[in-house]
């Protein structure tokens, strides 16, 4: 005999009874109540929480990038509030309540415990904006990742909470009024408003806009590409890179352990892996790797090139977040980096095409040109072969 699935509410999250979990009426979603009173049992069967994938250790890329482990999340780049014009995507909250409300009452909604903790969630939502150009922040996102989207979500979930707090003016005949409403009817509007925020805007107008680099981002690739590049007083062009890197908060590190990525992957035959970054790691966000094989260019022009490939990874990484899961980049992201770096970054074309001809991920083409374009212009062209968010 078969079941009807509950009604949408909070019931005690199948991971943790302590707490509650939002059930939409289909399935859970992340809406959480730590604190939340007197949990309600939860009316019939409802399916289990899908169990969460262990996330694997950081690893070195074959040749010169290591990407961050496939489930790795952070927030990355600047956030500007406001920019980019983003409309309203909430509606109907206070016009709910003052229906719920009736002839009204003395009791405000704002007085309702659970109202509180809505409300209090809501601000916690988002980690604050980070202050400084490249700077790594930890924050709980999972798909999209770039500084436009970012900000653009955060604005949002600002409009939620501007909404709520207006709505906690309605008033209701008793307490318990209050606290029914904001259990039952205001918890779903809000996780119906933000929910899909953390996962690239699905379900939300911001699922299918576009954010292009930031300008912060830019400004500094416009520094690296027109930076003069010599030789220092020693002959080396360790200087000149390490200038650089210290443009995207980076330094030039011959530790090959220090940015905390262990080497699980063999070099490509007959390739001799130059340099590499880590950014999968605390400390690998601030370091760019040189092996013995890429210090013996030290001498070379081709050092400041090899230097120009990483800090390309990075920013692109700025851009889209842990690409490693993906069609395109496991296809031929070494060559998209080599391209970003060429029309970005001021590299050598030419020296970066007859290094990278051993190997074919690194060759550059117009399909590897038009992909780096794209990922600049727009933050849905590092998705483009995902479920999510939607073209």
């Amino acid at each position: 005999m078969s079941q009807l699935p509950p009604p949408a509410g909070w019931y005690p999250d199948p991971e943790a009874p302590h707490r509650q979990r939002y059930w939409d009426g289909a399935s859970w979603t992340a809406h959480l109540h730590e604190d939340a009173a007197q949990p309600v049992p939860a009316p019939g069967p409802i399916e289990p929480m899908p169990a969460t994938a262990a996330a694997g250790a950081p690893r070195k890329r074959r040749g010169w990038i290591v990407w961050a482990a496939a489930g790795a999340v952070v927030l990355l780049g600047i956030a500007a509030a406001g920019v980019w014009g983003v409309t309203r995507l909430t509606s109907g909250l206070t016009a709910g309540a003052a229906a719920a409300a009736g002839d009204g009452g003395e009791v405000r909604l704002a007085d309702a415990d659970f109202y509180q903790r809505e409300l209090r969630n809501l601000r916690e939502m988002f980690p604050p904006e980070p202050t400084v150009a490249l700077e790594q922040t930890t924050g709980a996102w999972g798909l999209r990742e770039s500084p436009g989207y970012t900000a653009a979500a955060r604005a949002a979930v600002e409009q939620v909470i501007a909404d709520v707090e207006a709505e906690g003016e309605t008033t209701f005949a008793t307490l318990d009024d209050a606290e029914s409403y904001a259990y039952s009817t205001l918890a779903a509007e809000i996780a119906e408003q933000t929910d899909g925020l953390l996962f690239g805007g699905t379900g939300t107008e911001l699922a299918t806009t576009g954010f292009p680099q930031d300008p912060a981002v830019v400004a500094i690739e416009q520094q690296i590409a027109a930076a003069t590049v010599a030789p220092g007083a020693d002959g080396s062009y360790l200087e000149a890179a390490d200038a650089l890197a210290g443009l995207v908060g980076s330094t030039i590190t011959t530790d090959q352990a220090a940015a905390g990525c262990p080497e699980d992957m063999p070099d490509p035959a007959g390739v001799e892996t130059l340099a590499f970054v880590c950014l999968g790691t605390e400390a690998g966000w601030g370091l760019i790797t040189y092996t013995p094989a890429g210090m013996a260019h030290v001498t070379e022009p081709s050092f400041v090139n090899t230097m120009r490939h990483e800090i390309a990874h990075k920013l692109i990484h700025v851009q889209c977040g842990d690409l490693s899961a993906t069609a395109w980049n496991a296809a031929y992201g070494e060559g998209v980096t080599n391209s970003y770096a060429a029309l970005y970054l001021g590299a050598d074309r030419t020296e970066l095409e007859s290094s990278g001809r051993a190997v074919p991920e690194y060759i550059m083409n117009e399909t590897t040109d038009a992909k780096a374009r794209a990922i600049h212009e727009s933050d849905l062209a590092c998705y483009d072969d995902e479920q999510l968010p939607e073209n």
